[in-house]
């Protein structure tokens, strides 16, 4: 699944299911150049059944983070992507 900022700075994309180690695979990548900082919040149904990820892009290194879910069987619902511009 593929999800997309509201102001297009961001893309996000999230495995459908999980890989053999139990993780689902969230990547991030930018597609304005500009220094933001981003929260990707993983909802996978259910209260509190949730993963919030920190990126700023000025991080070196690879932009894909394993994400385990709450409970066995999870299934992402959701994905919410807040961006803001990073003053430099």
């Amino acid at each position: 699944m593929i999800y997309k900022s509201a102001d297009g700075r961001l893309e996000v994309s999230v495995s459908d299911q999980v890989n053999a180690a139990g993780y689902f695979i969230v990547a991030s990548k930018q597609l304005k150049e500009d220094n933001i900082w981003a929260e990707i919040t993983i909802h996978f149904g259910g209260m509190g059944n949730e993963t919030r990820i920190e990126s700023k892009t000025q991080d070196p290194g690879k932009k894909e983070w394993p994400v385990r879910g709450s409970h066995r069987g999870d299934v992402v619902r959701n994905v919410m992507i807040s961006t803001m511009l990073e003053l430099s």
